[in-house]
């Protein structure tokens, strides 16, 4: 596996816009730190936790995408983050 940085804890996240033809369109990609936890809570819930504690409000009605999350169960994954933030 490779990684964002030197710090495996430090994950590339791509935001991307929805379209309502259904196609999408690139908007930010962010360094962030994946504090989520490792092993001891499900991937998705731990990529929640990390989005809201680093980004909070912003990035609002995005898609977030991370292809290399820092997690025991690491596999590309998405979250569509609510309108007002996560």
């Amino acid at each position: 596996m490779t990684h964002y940085s030197n710090n495996p804890a430090n994950v590339q996240v791509n935001f991307w816009k929805v379209r309502e033809n259904g196609g999408m369109k690139w908007g930010y990609t962010e360094s962030m730190k994946w504090t989520g936890g490792y092993a001891d809570v499900d991937i998705a819930t731990a990529f929640k936790f990390a989005l809201a504690e680093q980004f909070g409000g912003r990035f609002g009605g995005l898609l977030a995408v991370c292809n290399e999350p820092y997690h025991e169960h690491a596999h590309p994954i998405a979250v569509q983050i609510p309108e007002g933030g996560c």
